[in-house]
């Protein structure tokens, strides 16, 4: 199973997240602690799993127009990359939210993204 299945299986189980409607992004990483990550996660949103020893985060995190819809975020930290799976409802009005938030996730750790 790779990182992206992982990520993708806990969103499906822990969030009820749709298989298809996950959106995916890798980042090169460098000096990235998992530590670093989870307070990065606490300033855009909300823990709702962690998992030390796999080095996995579930975060809920708002985007899109005004912050008023929610992405389920599964984040998977390895030595060199970071891992990020986003899921969310859109409604009539198709807001990316998932990219956006993989987007501000990118924003808060550009000093660690190769």
């Amino acid at each position: 199973m790779n990182d992206y299945q992982m990520i993708s299986e806990l969103l499906v189980k822990q969030c009820d997240a749709k298989i298809e409607k996950i959106v995916n992004a890798s980042f090169p990483v460098k000096g990235l602690s998992i530590l670093e990550l989870r307070e990065a996660l606490i300033m855009v949103g909300r823990i709702h799993l962690e998992d030390l020893d796999e080095q996995i985060y579930i975060a809920l995190i708002p985007g899109g127009i005004k912050k008023k819809n929610i992405a389920y975020v599964g984040l998977k930290l390895t030595n060199d990359v970071l891992y990020i799976s986003a899921y969310s409802e859109e409604g009539l009005i198709k807001q990316n939210t998932s990219k956006g938030v993989i987007d501000e996730i990118a924003n808060v750790l550009e000093e660690y993204i190769q």
